[in-house]
């Protein structure tokens, strides 16, 4: 069986055997969304005393299994990406679950500037004077579609993004979207959605723009290493350069270090003073 034949209920039933094996007591359990969340958090956990492990599913799989796991045993956290659940003014409250700061783990590394700082030098143009501007070009481009997911996600509009990509949408060396073109790409992959016409959600886009919510916050990082990407192509003088091969190496130059600045340490740290365990790398 591959990785990806795992369902959520195998991953439940094969946690439960770890919980139950002598050899794990007293072990943390740290869960997370996907694969590329274990590789990074295996290096800010402390492997001699946790045990990282991803559930197929989404986030909530991930909350359901966490909570069934705690039935049993109560060293089991989960981490999840926020989303959007930063922007709502609803406090997010469900047992032995934490959020990223940002939008998502991507975010908060493409946010440190450290981190970025590594990345642009590493593929970006040659003597680019505008390494923190094009941080905040990339935000500004995908700021209108993130307020339709954003929207999307606050009113269950059943708008499916999902294989839509943006190619034709985006003229990344022009700094330019065709929105509408996005729009109706979507709409068209989005059978159940009672929304059909741009002009149907357009004041409401604009009323979700005017709270001025965080970028890093609403901005989808996968979205943004796509765009990234491309901008790599055009002027790092590189074709063989994708969103994987970014993300990977955002990873790489993310220091446990630059974890210990984040609100998600600070909680997770409190929970392991309570709970008497060492979670987090030294």
């Amino acid at each position: 069986m591959t990785k990806e034949d795992v369902t959520y209920i195998d991953k439940l039933n094969e946690l439960r055997l770890e919980i139950y094996h002598p050899n794990n007591d007293g072990i943390v359990f740290v869960l997370v969304e996907g694969e590329t969340d274990v590789r990074l958090y295996r290096k800010l956990i402390d492997s001699q005393t946790c045990n990282v492990d991803c559930v197929p599913g989404g986030n909530p799989k991930l909350e359901e299994c966490v909570g069934e796991l705690i039935k049993i045993y109560p060293l089991v956290i989960g981490v999840r990406d926020a989303d959007f659940l930063h922007l709502d003014s609803s406090q997010y409250v469900v047992p032995n679950m934490f959020l990223t700061d940002e939008h998502d783990m991507e975010m908060i590394l493409i946010k440190d500037d450290e981190v970025w700082q590594s990345i642009m030098s590493e593929y970006g143009p040659k003597n680019n004077s505008e390494i923190g501007l094009t941080r905040n070009k990339i935000m500004l481009l995908l700021e209108v579609i993130s307020l339709l997911k954003w929207l999307n996600w606050r009113e269950s509009l059943a708008l499916t993004f999902r294989g839509v990509g943006f190619s034709g949408c985006l003229d990344v060396k022009n700094w330019a979207i065709d929105f509408p073109q996005f729009f109706d790409r979507t709409v068209a992959k989005s059978p159940d959605t009672p929304i059909k016409f741009l002009t149907d959600v357009q004041g409401k886009l604009d009323a979700l723009r005017d709270l001025g919510p965080s970028p890093f916050q609403l901005v989808n990082g996968h979205d943004f290493l796509k765009v990234l990407a491309e901008y790599f192509k055009i002027t790092g003088g590189t074709t063989a350069i994708n969103d994987e091969l970014i993300a990977s190496a955002l990873r790489i130059a993310y220091r446990p270090n630059l974890f210990t600045g984040t609100m998600l340490y600070a909680q997770i740290l409190d929970w392991q003073m309570r709970h008497g365990v060492t979670i987090l790398a030294a």
